[in-house]
């Protein structure tokens, strides 16, 4: 996502029928004060009078916070303190946090070996107001995180660890995109470095992750690390896909959704692309 600039508003144009409706407004109210207007009369002025219940919001209300995890306990822009605020103001119905809904309730020692710390505080603070829309792979799907996946099970971390030795064709065209791959994350980290909770929805990080991962996917293609590139894309899409499920549950609610910056740029797209039953909010 990139900067949009906010247009100019065009100045309003003379409403004659507004014009009329403000002094119907204003004889009844006297005449009502003053006795000379009985209520039955009243009810016999113009529909303009009457009082318009306004619709219920029937969409959700999604405010998207971004997270930096472990780095909110370093970077004095932004702490953790700073994004439990975010929440807190918008008075959320709901909250959804970056946990698989079917961990939520395995406990603190295993929730503190799988996941970031804020969002196992924010599930603890909010309770049975929160969900869970992380997504880790099919082979895992309802079952508990074995003690040993992150170590030694998981293939997508075994390519984790793979990939940082560049084990990738020495060609000029790989080594461009190696180059490019290195320069988006310097730029990453420099954003992530000044962030607040508020600027790292701005657009900007969005844009720069969006590079990286395009880079990242093309120069694994042909490759056994194009399957690191193909589980981090349907990562995304799958937590994009269980936020939006949860978001079109709870229309007329407020939900706060905290994910992990990465994750942001996709989560909003399908959230804006569905802007019938979701609303986005701005962060207060």
């Amino acid at each position: 996502m990139t900067h949009f600039l906010h247009p100019v508003a065009p100045k309003p144009t003379k409403d004659i029928h507004a014009g009329a409706c403000r002094a119907d407004r204003r004889r009844l109210l006297g005449g009502l004060a003053s006795g000379t207007m009985s209520l039955a009369g009243a009810l016999l002025l113009p529909r303009s009078l009457l009082a318009r219940p306004r619709p219920a919001e029937e969409r959700a209300l999604v405010m998207v916070v971004a997270s930096i995890h472990r780095r909110l306990a370093t970077t004095k822009s932004y702490t953790f303190d700073d994004l439990y605020g975010a929440v807190a103001r918008f008075r959320p119905d709901a909250v959804g946090v970056e946990i698989r809904q079917e961990d939520l309730d395995r406990g603190q020692p295993y929730l503190t070996s799988n996941y970031p710390p804020e969002m196992i505080a924010l599930a603890a603070q909010y309770g049975p107001r929160t969900f869970g829309f992380d997504w880790l792979g099919d082979e895992l799907a309802g079952a508990a995180i074995p003690t040993d996946w992150w170590s030694k099970e998981s293939p997508i971390k075994q390519l984790e660890r793979s990939f940082d030795d560049r084990a990738l064709p020495n060609d000029a065209h790989h080594r461009r995109l190696e180059a490019a791959l290195d320069r988006l994350s310097s730029e990453q980290d420099r954003l992530l470095a000044s962030a607040t909770v508020r600027n790292l929805v701005d657009g900007r990080y969005d844009r720069v992750t969006g590079h990286y991962y395009a880079t990242l996917r093309a120069l694994v293609a042909g490759t056994r690390f194009d399957a690191l590139a193909r589980y981090y894309e349907r990562r995304d899409a799958m937590i994009a896909r269980n936020v939006l499920s949860e978001a079109t549950r709870r229309r007329g609610q407020r939900v706060a959704i905290v994910t992990g910056g990465d994750h942001h740029g996709p989560v909003v797209r399908l959230l804006a692309a569905n802007a019938g039953t979701v609303r986005l909010m701005p962060i207060a």
